[in-house]
């Protein structure tokens, strides 16, 4: 009968055990560590508009990391542009950890993921806009540069 006891609260434990606060320092032997990082940023690509825009940077997500080394929960710590954050939000639960461990117990264990996404070349509106401006055409080379302009301003909500 004790040793279903046992069983029961290690299972309860396991459970109904509360996640660490996202700002919580916590004692750990060993960092959670992701098993598939590289498979997953092969898979990302960069978004079209954002190529289009210019738009580059890093994005950084906070991740809970369960006993199990799955996924729990996710929080966008920082980021460029939203186009950027829904690239990563897209794969960001596919990922796979070896768990965090404390006195050969594993637990529950925030931790922070770099994207980062640069570009090789400048964004073709910006190259068309110079063109524009290169051959005298400043009017249509300002409304271009502005309107690129107005479609960051209205796409960033990170």
């Amino acid at each position: 009968m004790l040793k279903y006891i046992i069983i029961f609260l290690t299972i309860c434990n396991f459970v109904f055990a509360q996640d660490p606060d996202i700002n919580e320092f916590l004692k750990i032997d060993k960092d959670p560590t992701p098993i598939n990082l590289n498979e997953i940023r092969k898979k990302m690509t960069y978004p079209a508009k954002a190529r289009e825009m210019g738009i580059s940077g890093k994005v950084t997500i906070r991740v809970l990391v369960d006993k199990l080394g799955a996924v729990e929960k996710v929080s966008v710590i920082r980021s460029p542009h939203k186009l950027l954050t829904d690239e990563c939000l897209k794969y960001i639960y596919e990922l796979k950890f070896t768990p965090a461990s404390y006195n050969g117990e594993n637990l529950k264990c925030w931790v922070n993921i770099p994207f980062d996404f640069k570009l090789d070349e400048t964004p073709t509106a910006v190259k068309l806009a110079i063109s524009l401006f290169e051959k005298g055409d400043y009017e249509n080379s300002l409304k271009l540069y502005l309107n690129l302009v107005d479609n960051v301003k209205s796409m960033s909500n990170y």
